[in-house]
């Protein structure tokens, strides 16, 4: 892809982002409004953004007649080996910075994750298309089992903080909010729908198609 092509997408979000700082300070879009279109955004929107990626990239690959199990089992595990190499890191960066103790895990949370969720599908849909969403949902979903699970035993410990053991940490995990969260929810829907092949009726997919497609420009003026 062309850097023209990217700096002209970002240049759109930033103008959208700009819009709603506007619609902000004209009391158009005030607190109480910018909650429900949150709402909307991660409840609604996302997901179906993500099923469309899904279904999409299923027709390119049906009229292509390829099949992409292996790179995509590749990605989940490129995903994981990079979430590995993050952990080290922290582990340097923390042993280099020295926090206090009860700064250290704070420490480690950031250098691990990043706000790659609200911020990031969006830009990656309007800069490389459904393709590159596909992808970037394969990655996530990584990234959504680990900040649920390394992520909640860094942060929620109150077992820890307390001298209680791992195995009380643990038992913390929100795994019901682990696994039903909308963005989640999409991703499965939309892998079950690739690798099962299934057709959807044809005013359902543009349905998808046509609400998925508000997630950028709704991201960007909330934001």
């Amino acid at each position: 892809m062309e850097i023209s092509v990217i700096i002209t997408q970002m240049v759109k979000l930033f103008l959208i982002l700009c819009l709603g700082y506007a619609l902000a300070r004209l009391e158009l879009l005030d607190q109480h409004t910018k909650q429900k279109l949150t709402k909307i955004l991660l409840h609604v929107t996302t997901p179906l953004m993500m099923i469309d990626a899904f279904y999409d990239r299923m027709n390119m690959l049906n009229t292509q007649q390829t099949d992409t199990s292996e790179s995509v089992g590749m990605l989940f595990l490129y995903s994981f080996a990079f979430y590995f190499l993050m952990i080290l890191l922290s582990l340097i960066l923390t042993a280099l910075m020295r926090p206090s103790k009860s700064d250290k895990r704070l420490y480690i949370f950031m250098t691990i994750f990043g706000n790659v969720g609200f911020m990031g599908f969006p830009v990656v849909q309007s800069v490389y298309g459904t393709e590159g969403l596909f992808y970037a949902a394969i990655l996530n979903s990584v990234f959504n089992i680990l900040v649920y699970t390394i992520g909640v035993i860094l942060m929620g410990g109150t077992a820890q903080a307390s001298g209680g053991s791992i195995k009380e940490t643990v038992r913390q995990i929100p795994w019901k909010k682990l696994l039903l969260t909308p963005a989640v929810i999409g991703t499965a829907v939309g892998i079950l729908i690739f690798v099962c092949r299934i057709p959807l009726p044809d005013v359902v997919a543009d349905t998808c198609g046509t609400l998925g497609d508000l997630t950028s420009p709704l991201a960007m003026l909330i934001v």
